[in-house]
């Protein structure tokens, strides 16, 4: 396991919220500016959940990330195979985050707005789809690197990045639109444009510590969930119910200690 030091945290988070403010803003091709566009915070426990993933070493998607907190998670993976060791990690991590956001491109244009307004599934876009969910206010990651001559010879040297969110790709809008973060209040009064890095998305102005109000708090449901990895574009559909949440929240917590 590569180990994801405070400097890698920020530079994950970086490169979520500038394409998330760039989308906000409206300069994505096609793609309507966000009213309530969330800035991405890092998250103990969904970084638990990653590197739990990652340490398995295997280029698909866990059954077991949903808890009581997330029971909707969402998840994206990347692969990146070299004919030698590679040590740049700041690279690997800004091509796989940009990768990943730059499927916005297989969209149609002429579809790019109504996905917008009503997710439209296919696993061409949806690790960016992940990334531009408005309520996606969370990440947390693990990337390991690996040795293996039977997939590649030629690129026996691995590296794949696990990150999860919040929520994943579920029916419904990706994000309101209308005038850049015109509309932050809407999450409750505390909720305002960022004055510091990313001034057109919406951040809770109070102690980290508190989470976001009740009227928009994430509720469990057993909706179906779509996985997506930058493999074969080809989707996992998968339903969770919820014994199995709570069994794979207590598989986590028995491994925490």
């Amino acid at each position: 396991m590569i180990t994801i030091t405070q400097s890698l945290k920020d530079l994950l988070l970086k490169e979520h919220n500038k394409w998330r403010q760039m989308l906000a803003m409206g300069s994505v091709d096609g793609y309507p500016a966000a009213t309530r566009m969330l800035k991405v915070h890092w998250d103990d426990e969904l970084e638990f959940l990653a590197y739990k993933h990652a340490n398995h070493c295997v280029f698909e998607h866990d059954k077991c990330r949903v808890t009581e907190k997330y029971p909707k998670s969402g998840q994206n993976l990347g692969l990146k195979l070299y004919s030698r060791e590679f040590n740049d990690i700041i690279q690997i991590i800004e091509e796989l985050c940009a990768e990943w956001f730059e499927e916005y491109n297989f969209v149609p244009k002429h579809e790019r707005k109504d996905i917008v307004t009503q997710y439209k599934h296919n696993a061409k876009w949806g690790h960016f789809t992940v990334m531009a969910r408005e309520r996606n206010d969370a990440i947390g990651c693990a990337l390991v690197s690996m040795k293996n001559t039977k997939l590649n010879p030629r690129a026996p040297f691995h590296y794949m990045l696990t990150c999860n969110y919040p929520e994943t790709n579920l029916p419904g809008p990706l994000y309101d639109h209308g005038d850049a973060c015109s509309r932050c209040d809407s999450y409750g009064p505390t909720f305002k444009c960022d004055k510091a890095d990313y001034f057109l998305l919406c951040d809770l102005k109070l102690d980290t510590s508190t989470s976001l109000p009740e009227t928009s708090s994430r509720t469990t449901s057993s909706a179906r969930i779509f996985e997506y990895t930058t493999a074969p574009n080809v989707a996992k559909k998968t339903t969770k119910t919820t014994e199995k949440h709570k069994s794979c929240a207590s598989y986590l917590e028995s491994k925490k200690n």
